[in-house]
């Protein structure tokens, strides 16, 4: 339903905003990039993201492979909200370091 749908866009708000995510430089040649990162906790996680062709890796484990399942959903929440194809034309690659399990999630 519409009414949970925009429940969740305000808790997906709140929770990058939670994380205080902050750009990193990108760099001056190459691939057009972007570059963050946001702690939890004690977990710190960078994301590099690069143009490319849909590809996710968590530690460089595709996103589909995450375990447990239902912290991979968690994962997988902004590809549901907004639509795989929308991150079709990008790489990210986040590395994970620190906190335990739901931190790093």
């Amino acid at each position: 339903s519409h009414h949970s749908t925009a429940n969740q866009e305000v808790s997906l708000r709140a929770a990058v905003h939670k994380m205080s995510l902050q750009p990193m430089s990108t760099p001056a040649r190459g691939k057009p990039s972007v570059q963050v990162f946001g702690r939890k906790k004690t977990a710190t996680a960078v994301a590099h993201c690069t143009q490319g062709n849909g590809i996710i890796k968590v530690n460089g484990k595709p996103l589909h492979l995450m375990e447990p399942a239902t912290l991979r959903y968690k994962l997988e929440e902004p590809l549901l909200l907004l639509g795989a194809e929308k991150f079709m034309g990008v790489d990210i690659r986040v590395r994970v370091k620190g906190g335990g399990h739901v931190s790093q999630i």
